[in-house]
């Protein structure tokens, strides 16, 4: 039986920031967002950073790196950071230079971590790492919680390398858990296998189960440009839960 579509009409999506806590900084680190050039608030959806940007890398809504995706050059005719254009990269403040320099994917950290439904009582944990090298052993799930069910505290899976079109390497680890206790709550971290490789912050999911009701919400890559669902998704929460939504919500995919 297939449910017949509903088109949802929306306004132009929001802008977001995001802190990108993970990244690694440019060379010299980062300056505090508060003490920049008031230059820079010009990348901020709110005109000003929100009160925990610190020192992190960011990837803001009303400003980005140009198009070409190239790193600021202070020699360059015209520098290659903008505040009208986008570019799927995070950065900050240099310490250095005080103008906006990028940041890179951090060696060996846990990003995009998900849950995926794949039984009764089952799921699979995947996140992706940006390693200098193959990782050498399984990734591993820590898990904990469960109103005491029999699951084994570490649970190792299986890693797989992605290469993008532009050449990017990407590090996909994914973790069957299986025996869960329906609707229990369980908490986890996630680490790849490779030398150095650091746990994620902790997190938490339900289990499945067999019986009842069941609630899913649909979405597709969040973003946080103007291309992005994040306010579709706002809209989509608000409407009365009788009225199903059958059309996806998508974003265009950064890489």
């Amino acid at each position: 039986m297939f449910l017949p579509l509903l088109t949802l009409h929306y306004t132009r999506a929001l802008f977001y920031d995001v802190l990108v806590k993970h990244a690694a900084p440019p060379t010299g680190g980062c300056m505090a967002w508060a003490d920049a050039p008031a230059k820079h608030n010009a990348f901020w959806a709110d005109g000003k950073p929100p009160a925990d940007a610190g020192s992190f890398c960011a990837q803001q809504a009303r400003g980005s790196a140009n198009k070409t995706c190239a790193p600021f050059s202070p020699t360059a005719a015209k520098p290659n950071i903008d505040h009208g254009s986008i570019c799927p990269t995070a950065y900050c403040v240099s310490a250095l230079s005080g103008e906006i320099e990028f940041c890179t994917s951090a060696q060996g950290v846990p990003e995009q971590v998900n849950i995926q439904i794949a039984g009764p009582d089952a799921v699979v944990v995947q996140w992706v790492t940006f390693e200098a090298a193959a990782p050498a052993d399984a990734p591993f799930v820590t898990l904990t919680g469960g109103g005491g069910g029999a699951v084994a505290a570490v649970h190792p899976g299986a890693t797989h390398a992605h290469v993008t079109g532009g050449g990017r390497v990407y590090y996909m680890h994914f973790v069957r858990l299986e025996g869960l206790a329906p609707r229990a709550r369980f908490n986890y971290t996630v680490q790849s296998g490779a030398a150095g490789a650091v746990a994620s912050d902790a997190f938490s999911f339900r289990a499945p189960y067999a019986d009842g009701e069941t609630r899913i919400a649909l979405y597709g890559d969040m973003g946080v440009y103007s291309w992005n669902n994040m306010a579709n998704l706002k809209v989509a929460a608000r409407r009365p839960p009788a009225r199903p939504l059958a059309r996806p919500l998508c974003a265009r995919g950064v890489e």
